[in-house]
C-alpha cells in the first residue's frame, strides 16, 4: 500500500502533517516539543534501513531557539529528537533544512544541510550509528564567489561512484556545487569503509547565460538507457526557468524561457518518473508572476508549457513540492502539493488519464504556514 505524507508549519507553529492511507486523507497536529515552536518550513525524508523492515520517516525544522528539530517515524511509532546547536567554533545553521537518505554503505547515511548565519553550508550527518556536526566549509574551503545565499538541495547521484551533490546559489548568483564521496582529511576510511564524516570538492558552474541564480535549485538523477543524467533547474533573475544538466560527460547551461504571459517567482520542484512505454518523464512546478500554477515537462522527447491556472476559490500562496509513484497496476502517479493564500492545502494530482485539483481546506485549528515538504512510501 502506497502511502502519502505532506507535512508543514501551522500558524499555531505546530508540526502538522495530511496523511493519506487506505481510508483516505487524514489531518494530525502533532504540535511541538516543550519550549520548541517551529520557525522554517520542512524537511521530511522516506529509507528503508534494512530489507524487510518497515519504512522510515525523517522530518526536520528549525525551532525558535534555533535548535534542529526532527520527527521520526521508525515504523511503529514517532519519536521527537531535539538536535541542539553544533560545538562552539561551528556556525550556527539557519533558515530551512534540506535532508536526504542515501545508501553508499551500510546502513543509510542522512544528512540534513542548512545554510549558516555566516554563509556557510553546515551538515547534520547520521553515518548509521551516531550524529555528527560537520561545517563544510570555513577559511580555505569557503567558495570565492561569496556566501552560500539559498537553501541546499541534496540529491543521490549514481556515476561512476555513488555521490552526494548538494546544489545551492551564491551570493553572488552563481550556481555552486558540493561534491561529498569520501572521508574528510583526518578521518580514517576511505570511500567504501563507512567513514565518519564526507569530504567534499567544491564546483562553481559560475552565472547561467544573461542572468544570475534566485531561489532555491531543484534537482533530479535519472538514467537513460544505462547513461546517468543530473539536472537541475533554478529560477533567474529576469524570470526565466534555467536549467544545468550533466549528460555525455559534461555539464551544459539551457534556458528554457518564460512561460506564456507570465514569469517564474518560485523556487521550483522537479520529479522524474517512467511511462508505460519506458520512456523517462520530467515534470517541473513552480508559481507563475500571474499567481497560476505552471508545469514545464519533458514527454521523453521535448519540453513543453502548461499552465493550469489558479485553484479554485483561491490562489497560490507558497512554491509547491512533488511527489511520485506507482499504483499496483503499475500506473504513475503524480500529486503536487502547496499552500493557498487562503491557508488551505492545496493538491493538483494526476491519477494516470487527467489532472485534477483538490483542495484539503483547512487543517483543524490553524492554518497552512509555510510551503509543504512531500514524501511516497511503500507501507
Amino acid at each position: 500500500m502506497v502511502r502519502l505524507n505532506v507535512f508543514f508549519r501551522g500558524a499555531n507553529s505546530h508540526f502538522v502533517e495530511n496523511y493519506y492511507d487506505a481510508d483516505g486523507w487524514h489531518w494530525h497536529d502533532w504540535g511541538f516539543p516543550d519550549g520548541q515552536p517551529m520557525a522554517s518550513a520542512l524537511s521530511a525524508v522516506s529509507w528503508a534501513p534494512e530489507a524487510g523492515r518497515p519504512a522510515h520517516l525523517n522530518v526536520y525544522c528549525r525551532t525558535n531557539t534555533g535548535n534542529l528539530l526532527e520527527h521520526a517515524w521508525d515504523g511503529h511509532s514517532w519519536k521527537w529528537t531535539v538536535h541542539a546547536q553544533p560545538p562552539p567554533g561551528f556556525e550556527s545553521p539557519v533558515g530551512e533544512p534540506a535532508a536526504v537518505a542515501w545508501a553508499p554503505f551500510a546502513p543509510e547515511y542522512l544528512n540534513v544541510f542548512s545554510q549558516s548565519n555566516g554563509g556557510h553550508l553546515v551538515d547534520r550527518f547520521w553515518n548509521g550509528e551516531t550524529w555528527i556536526w560537520n561545517d563544510l566549509w570555513n577559511g580555505q574551503r569557503q567558495p570565492t564567489d561569496g556566501q552560500v545565499a539559498s537553501t541546499p538541495t541534496p540529491v543521490w547521484f549514481v556515476d561512476a561512484v555513488e555521490q552526494l551533490v548538494v546544489f545551492f546559489a551564491s551570493e553572488s548568483g552563481h550556481l555552486l556545487e558540493a561534491v561529498l564521496g569520501a572521508p574528510y582529511p583526518g578521518q580514517a576510511g576511505e570511500l567504501g569503509a563507512a567513514p565518519d564524516a564526507l569530504t567534499f570538492r567544491l564546483v562553481d558552474h559560475g552565472l547561467p547565460p544573461g542572468t544570475i541564480v534566485q531561489y532555491t535549485p531543484a534537482a533530479v538523477a535519472w538514467d537513460a538507457d544505462g547513461v546517468p543524467r543530473l539536472n537541475v533547474f533554478m529560477a533567474g533573475t529576469n524570470g526565466n526557468l534555467l536549467e544545468r544538466w550533466w549528460g555525455d560527460g559534461q555539464w551544459q547551461w539551457a534556458d528554457h524561457g518564460q512561460p506564456p504571459g507570465s514569469q517564474m517567482i518560485s523556487p521550483p520542484t522537479a520529479v522524474t518518473w517512467t511511462d508505460g512505454a519506458g520512456a523517462v518523464r520530467i515534470n517541473l512546478f513552480f508559481l507563475g508572476s500571474n499567481g497560476n500554477f505552471v508545469e514545464r515537462w519533458w514527454d521523453g522527447g521535448s519540453w513543453q508549457w502548461h499552465d493550469w491556472g489558479q485553484p479554485p476559490g483561491t490562489a497560490m500562496g507558497s512554491q509547491p513540492a512533488a511527489v511520485t509513484w506507482s499504483d499496483g497496476n503499475g500506473v504513475a502517479h503524480l500529486n503536487v502539493f502547496c499552500r493557498g493564500e487562503n491557508g488551505a492545502l492545496l493538491e493538483h494530482f494526476w491519477d494516470g488519464n487527467a489532472w485534477h485539483w483538490n483542495n484539503h481546506g483547512l487543517p483543524p485549528g490553524t492554518s497552512v504556514d509555510s510551503y509543504p515538504s512531500a514524501v511516497s512510501w511503500n507501507a
